[in-house]
């Protein structure tokens, strides 16, 4: 039987030949074969199911903590030496190393708030998710911040943007170990 040499591009951008029996026999040999094949062949790592969902129930509880005035809830989602910026369009990031220092900020914003009779709500959308190891997942968030005013009827949106994440495993399951805020869209006053 002859074989014909197959070009695929590898997801790290170089060349590779296969033929196209090998490849054929790898397809026909199991159910999960295509992936495995794929999977193996092109170095993918996959997540294993129960991380993902760690992860994903992570990102719940980092907006519903968060607006739901749950300090320590919302501490312990974090690292101790968790890395959080944020940035407003066009400015510069301001940072903050480990997670007490790192949430003086935000308790101190969500004080104001609430003291202001203003309700914060976060949406954490599109979450795209990225294994680097065993240990460590990388991440993005399409974000949505919605403020409502006790004596308004609706909310409005006051502010979009993105989120990039790293997650790692510990002892105390998967823990948020930086945690950068780029905002396309603030209002001002709500963010001091």
């Amino acid at each position: 039987m002859e074989t014909e040499d197959v070009s695929i591009d590898r997801i790290s951008g170089s060349t590779s030949n296969i033929s196209a029996t090998r490849y054929k026999n790898t397809m026909r040999n199991a159910p999960n074969s295509i992936h495995n094949f794929i999977t193996n062949y092109f170095q993918i790592k996959t997540m294993k199911f129960e991380d993902r969902v760690d992860i994903l129930d992570l990102l719940a509880n980092l907006a519903y903590k968060h607006d739901s005035l749950d300090f320590e809830g919302y501490k312990d989602l974090y690292t101790e030496d968790v890395l959080r910026s944020i940035r407003f369009q066009g400015g510069e990031p301001r940072f903050n190393r480990g997670r007490e220092k790192g949430m003086e900020g935000t308790v101190n914003r969500l004080k104001m708030l609430t003291e202001q009779g203003i309700i914060d709500k976060h949406y954490y959308l599109n979450p795209i998710l990225e294994q680097v190891s065993d240990n460590e997942v990388k991440g993005k968030v399409s974000m949505l911040i919605a403020n409502q005013h006790k004596s308004e009827n609706h909310p409005r949106w006051s502010g979009t943007g993105v989120a990039d994440l790293v997650f790692r495993r510990t002892e105390r399951g998967w823990r948020i170990s930086e945690f950068h805020v780029h905002l396309d869209r603030s209002d001002p006053g709500l963010h001091p």
